[in-house]
C-alpha cells in the first residue's frame, strides 16, 4: 500500500499556478466541520468540541454495557464494543470498563445512532447537527 503523495483531483481542489507551471498553493475544499448537541431535558444538553466526542460522552453517561447491549451494527461491527475494530482501532473511542465506541462514520451517521440509542432506551434525547 502505498500512501498518496497528491491529493486526488477533483471538484474540491484549486490551485494556483505559476508561469513556469509551479503550484504554489493547493488547497482542498473542505465542507465545514459539525458537530451535535444532545438535548436531554429542556435546560440540559451534551456537547463537546467534536461530534465523537459528543457520542462517547453521551454513551458514557448512559453506560456502555447498556449500549453495548443494543449491539447497534456499525460497518460490520457492532457500535460499542470491548474488542478493538483492526481497520477503525484509531477513530475507537475508550469508554469506561474496557468498552471503546466506533466513530469512524459521518456526523448524520452519528445522530441517526444516537437517535437510536435514545428511543430504544427511552431517553427522550433531541439529536442536533450543529
Amino acid at each position: 500500500y502505498e500512501i498518496p503523495t497528491k491529493p486526488k483531483v477533483s471538484d474540491d481542489f484549486s490551485s494556483e499556478e505559476l508561469s513556469d507551471g509551479k503550484i504554489i498553493k493547493r488547497t482542498l475544499k473542505r465542507s465545514p466541520a459539525t458537530g451535535l448537541c444532545i438535548w436531554v431535558s429542556a435546560e440540559e444538553y451534551i456537547q463537546e468540541k467534536k461530534a465523537s466526542q459528543t457520542m462517547a460522552h453521551a454513551i458514557e453517561i448512559v453506560g456502555p454495557q447498556r449500549v453495548a447491549d443494543l449491539a447497534i451494527k456499525h460497518d460490520g461491527d457492532i457500535l460499542v464494543t470491548k474488542t478493538r475494530h483492526p481497520k477503525y482501532f484509531g477513530t475507537q473511542q475508550p469508554l469506561s470498563d474496557g468498552y471503546l465506541v466506533n466513530t469512524h462514520s459521518s456526523t448524520e451517521t452519528k445522530k441517526k445512532q444516537l437517535e437510536k440509542i435514545s428511543d430504544a432506551l427511552q431517553l427522550g434525547w433531541k439529536v442536533e447537527i450543529i
